[in-house]
């Protein structure tokens, strides 16, 4: 099955058919022609999947090449359910609260209906980051 569809899947786990296809959107699924445009592309060389990030000046962030297609999946959800919580937060900001408390819950809500396996990742290290650096509330 491509890349494509298991990514569909999941997402479809969490979204209306229009939501789907409109994140969808925001990866490319394609080799492309070396120059690249900023964006998220993904696409397979047997045995391999392939995931590069690419800045908005056309540098390559970063590459993954991998044979585990769990660790791409895991990269695009975390930044599919990321940018939705993002924005979810930024609508919903509540005074005196700390931004990450709803980008936190949100982005977690999202991730266990999409995929259990980065969900239990995702929510181990915003465990970490808030052992290091708690939720600050009422501050003015």
């Amino acid at each position: 099955m491509k890349v494509y569809e298991i990514v569909k899947q999941g997402l479809e786990k969490a979204f209306d058919e229009q939501k789907v296809l409109d994140l969808l959107k925001r990866i490319h699924f394609c080799y492309g022609d070396g120059n690249y445009e900023s964006g998220i592309y993904v696409y397979e060389e047997y045995p391999n999947y392939i995931y590069v990030d690419v800045g908005d000046r056309g540098g390559i962030q970063e590459k993954i090449e991998t044979a585990d297609l769990q660790i791409i999946l895991d990269k695009l959800y975390r930044y599919l359910s990321y940018c939705i919580a993002t924005d979810y937060a930024i609508k919903n900001r509540r005074k005196n609260v700390d931004f990450r408390r709803l980008l936190f819950e949100k982005q977690l809500e999202l991730l266990k209906k999409i995929n259990e396996i980065t969900y239990l990742k995702v929510q181990n290290e915003i465990d970490a980051i808030l052992k290091k650096r708690p939720y600050v509330d009422n501050l003015e």
